[in-house]
């Protein structure tokens, strides 16, 4: 992991009064975590500081944190001229209507996809770093702080979201170890951690959760592991009942399995795209050919389309690096 944060980037914090922290629409555990311990950092220090984000606010353990967020900058805040600062978002479409309200205000940002259409004025980007909450971290280290107990507890939440609750570390990754040492010294523990991810979970997601591991394909001799939810599901139990990462937690320790494909349809025309692998294939990759983005074994984006013309296409992707030598 890149330590070294950029010096102009920590001057602009430093000196900043007015702080605007932005996150990408459907926010997650990471994102959230980020938003929050930083702009709780900064108004320790004495800050002024909105929370944006273009939400909507579906996964069930980020739904707490809902109000503390404005979904529109105001004309009047925007006239006030905000340092933004945004946070684990790799293009500017990730933030919808919000591109068009930060035009002309400087902006920073952090964040550790591996694709993606940079921007922003100063930036510090890891793609390494398995959390932006571990940039995150590492900002507030180098700013002269230390995290507080909330703030360590939110960003010990975005680690343990973004990595599985650890599951996805490797075991040559001593800085990582090392902040959460840190976290925990904080008073982050990582049962507190578990209950706040996977803890309150209704009994209709794990009713969908059922309906769509019976729906799962073994293709390529079992190395690709496909599955979908349809509009009549989200109809019958609701978007908020979605639970990708339990249902990918499932798949990935399958046996001989080394990706995984969740299409989900959205409405009539579009879809929704997740991709994760356990070994070799770049689904960051994959997910940038179709306009998406995210990391090596962690992926998504966009489609027009039906499900079922996606996945054929997806097929067409993966029999290609199958064929490969």
């Amino acid at each position: 992991m890149n330590r070294k944060v950029p010096r102009e980037l920590v001057e602009a914090l430093v000196s900043g009064k007015l702080f605007c922290i932005l996150g990408h629409a459907e926010p997650d555990g990471d994102c959230v975590g980020s938003q929050v311990a930083l702009g709780h950092f900064l108004s320790r220090l004495g800050g002024e500081v909105h929370l944006l984000s273009p939400g909507p606010f579906q996964r069930p353990e980020i739904v707490p944190f809902a109000s503390r967020f404005e979904l529109a900058m105001e004309p009047a805040l925007r006239e006030r001229r905000p340092l933004v600062v945004v946070v684990d978002c790799s293009a500017l479409e990730r933030i919808g209507d919000f591109a068009a309200s930060i035009g002309g205000l400087t902006t920073i940002v952090i964040d550790h996809h591996s694709s993606g259409r940079g921007f922003g004025d100063l930036t510090y980007i890891d793609p390494t770093s398995p959390s932006v909450t571990l940039l995150v971290e590492r900002v507030i280290s180098s700013m002269g702080g230390t995290p507080d107990e909330t703030e360590a507890r939110m960003l010990f939440f975005g680690l343990g979201t973004d990595t599985g609750f650890f599951r996805h570390l490797d075991a040559r990754d001593p800085d990582v170890y090392e902040a959460m040492a840190r976290l925990n010294g904080a008073g982050a523990t990582p049962k507190q951690i578990y209950e706040m991810i996977y803890s309150g979970k209704p009994l209709a997601s794990r009713i969908l959760l059922g309906r769509a591991l019976s729906r799962t394909e073994a293709l390529f001799d079992g190395r690709v592991l496909s599955t979908y939810e349809t509009i009549e599901d989200m109809r019958t139990f609701g978007a908020e009942s979605r639970d990708s990462d339990s249902l990918y937690q499932l798949l990935q320790a399958t046996g001989g399995c080394e990706a995984v494909i969740l299409i989900r349809e959205e409405d009539e025309r579009t879809c929704s795209v997740g991709l994760r692998a356990n070994g070799g294939i770049d689904v960051g990759a994959i997910a940038g050919a179709f306009g998406g983005g995210g990391h090596k074994k962690a992926a998504g984006f966009e489609w027009t389309g039906s499900r079922e013309a996606i996945k054929e296409l997806l097929l067409r992707e993966l029999s290609a690096l199958f064929r490969a030598p």
